[in-house]
């Protein structure tokens, strides 16, 4: 800040902040974060995205809270004002939502780096993790900033009906790195200490990530970029090459081993029996 002792903006807010994890729903956490998606403006999107996502497994909320001072417990006890969903979509594959907050919070990018980092640190203790995210054919803006932190395109395809995607990917410690967020703690970054070039790359990705995203989670609308669901990364739709890691390629190919002898048994069993019996062969198998 260009004047010492004064207080940030978002100072005062984000001293009262804590980041939470939740992996499963119960009363506790559903009240809370059902609010935070109708004052996102998306109410839906707890139905349709949180819930069976978290379900599945899997899969993890980070969000921050704001406590009620007093008392700090009851049904209306805390407020969720921020949202960032990591879900698996393959081995050692993850991806990451956009960071959702509500327009009070729109430019509050120590609370928005501060929840991405704590996600980013959760995966990041798995080496070689990638994180993922899908962006459109012909994107400009969303493909220049990905590609600017390190991110890469792939050849794998997601298809909706309003637009083409293809995966990108970086690593997790990459991304952190890439961010100017290894070296601060969390409550550093709630603390405003993101500064000068960190803050600006960091206010133009989350800023493009949500509003690229937005039309697709808010609107089911075409949108530059969507969320990523565990069928991107496993099976593209279309005839797009799988993603498939070294480490899994014997698994398959052990797999069509065990197949083809029973079709090869098929073949002969028909091209030699007589014609009369083919009737019969059928339903013997």
């Amino acid at each position: 800040m260009d004047q010492p002792g004064l207080t940030t903006f978002y100072g005062a807010t984000n001293d009262v902040t804590r980041l939470d994890l939740i992996e499963e729903l119960s009363d506790q956490t559903a009240v809370p974060l059902r609010a935070f998606c109708r004052r996102l403006g998306t109410p839906h999107l707890f139905d349709e995205v949180f819930a069976p996502l978290l379900a599945e497994g899997d899969s993890y909320l980070f969000v921050t809270v704001r406590d009620r001072p007093w008392p700090p417990w009851g049904l209306r006890g805390r407020q969720i004002t921020g949202a960032c969903h990591v879900h698996k979509v393959g081995h050692d594959s993850y991806s990451m939502s956009p960071v959702y907050v509500t327009d009070a919070d729109l430019t509050n990018v120590g609370l928005q780096a501060a929840l991405y980092k704590e996600a980013l640190d959760f995966l990041a203790d798995v080496p070689d993790v990638e994180i993922n995210y899908l962006v459109a054919e012909g994107s400009l803006l969303a493909d220049s900033v990905l590609t600017g932190v390190g991110f890469e395109r792939s050849g794998d395809v997601f298809l909706t009906e309003q637009a083409r995607y293809f995966t990108y990917r970086t690593g997790a410690a990459s991304l952190r790195e890439a961010l100017g967020l290894s070296d601060l703690g969390v409550h550093d970054l709630l603390a405003d200490q993101l500064e000068g070039a960190a803050l600006r790359t960091n206010a133009l990705f989350h800023a493009t990530v949500l509003s690229a995203s937005r039309p697709d989670w808010a609107a089911e609308a075409r949108a530059e970029m969507a969320l990523m669901e565990r069928a991107s990364a496993d099976s593209p739709p279309g005839g797009a090459p799988v993603h498939i890691r070294p480490e899994e390629e014997e698994e398959v190919i052990e797999e069509e081993i065990e197949v083809r002898p029973v079709e090869r048994e098929v073949e002969e069993r028909l091209t030699q029996a007589p014609t009369a019996e083919l009737a019969q062969v059928g339903p013997t198998l």
